[in-house]
């Protein structure tokens, strides 16, 4: 993928040697299970965290600084 004067977007995989990591905030434990699998066969995204409603995620949050939240905005 190339930006700008054909420069690319994302560095080399190398340079990216740290998982990201991820948060899920659904209150469907059924679809938080299948999208961590999804999430985790990717190989460089590990899911840190899990909660059913935006209150019980305050302190895993705190706790493990993911870089990506994926919540369920119709709760």
């Amino acid at each position: 993928m190339t930006g700008i004067g054909g420069r690319g977007l994302l560095p080399p995989t190398s340079v990216m040697s740290a998982p990201i990591k991820v948060m899920l905030v659904d209150d469907s434990a059924t679809l938080r299970m299948r999208l961590r699998a999804s999430l985790e066969r990717q190989g460089d995204i590990v899911v840190v965290a899990e909660a059913e409603d935006p209150f019980a995620a305050r302190e895993p949050f705190r706790a493990t600084t993911p870089d990506v939240l994926v919540v369920d905005l119709v709760m």
